[in-house]
């Protein structure tokens, strides 16, 4: 065997695993699109109502810390509330913040 067919068959082996890989990446993102997506876009419309009722009615929770060494924190006050996406359109990340 010839060093052209070794080479020819080095790459196609190279091919093999990348169309490989890539059909795998197309498989990941079908699945995204199809099952992750629609329930992430669900817990945010959830999330945003849950947060705007909150900020709305405002309820007075407060909560007491103390911290080893440094003694009883000030009384702390959730309010605020928000969500935030990195991104409507491919969306991979919720932030809740309180």
């Amino acid at each position: 065997m010839g060093i052209l067919e070794e080479l020819k068959k080095q790459a196609d082996i190279i091919r093999d695993g990348q169309s490989a890989e890539q059909r795998l990446q197309a498989q990941r993102e079908a699945f995204y699109r199809s099952d992750i997506l629609p329930k992430l876009e669900y817990i945010y419309t959830w999330l945003f109502e849950f947060t705007e009722h909150l900020n709305l009615i405002k309820p007075d929770t407060k909560a007491w810390y103390s911290i080893e060494q440094y003694g009883e924190l000030p009384v702390l006050q959730q309010g605020e509330y928000g969500i935030s996406v990195n991104s409507r359109r491919d969306m991979t990340k919720l932030v809740l913040t309180l």
